[in-house]
């Protein structure tokens, strides 16, 4: 991780921006169309919300672990680590912390919220995957990994109703795996 007092980098504003835009366009669609789903509020709202953070924090923590021994035992998966930490360039924790946000809330509430509503769960899985295109054939596998994603997340959306447990696992398996295995792991030891 990098100890810095300057600016974000390019690359971070970008993408907060564009998390920001896809986060307001389907808050603002609702606002017109009511199209997001959340757990209905009642006497077993907070159980339900500790319920799926709880979930959710264990779910994530199972991706961790497995994008994490699939880089480790592969070297597709290693190089991509490699490629993205390389492209995103040094961070600091904070940095990877509102990325990790800005990241789950936009893709959530634009993918989950708004798509997954509108068309269902396999264009909307696969759009995900596709936002995650990468510059070159090499982020191919991450584009895959990325749709399987979509499905695991869209399919706790559906069950849950809740954009915040499919949003938690997101900012969740991102922030470690941004934090411990990426770009600000690979920053640390430069």
């Amino acid at each position: 991780m990098t100890d810095r007092t300057e600016a974000p980098s390019g690359s971070i504003r970008v993408m907060a921006g564009l998390y920001f835009v896809m986060f307001m366009i389907p808050v603002g669609l609702h606002a017109w169309r009511p199209l997001l789903r959340f757990p209905a509020y009642g006497t077993d709202f907070v159980k339900t919300m500790l319920t799926d953070a709880l979930f959710g924090f264990i779910v994530a923590m199972l991706v961790c672990a497995v994008s994490f021994v699939v880089a480790r035992c592969t070297r597709v998966f290693d190089e991509l680590a490699r490629g993205i930490a390389q492209t995103l360039g040094p961070v600091t924790v904070s940095e990877v912390f509102f990325v990790s946000v800005f990241s789950a809330l936009g893709e959530e509430f634009f993918f989950r919220g708004m798509i997954q509503a509108w068309v269902g769960l396999i264009p909307a899985s696969v759009a995900f995957g596709l936002l995650h295109l990468g510059p070159s054939r090499k982020y191919w596998p991450w584009t895959a990994f990325a749709v399987v994603m979509g499905f695991l997340l869209g399919g706790l959306y559906d069950w849950r109703a809740d954009p915040l447990l499919s949003g938690g696992v997101q900012f969740t398996a991102n922030f470690v795996n941004l934090l411990w295995g990426g770009p600000a792991q690979d920053a640390a030891k430069a």
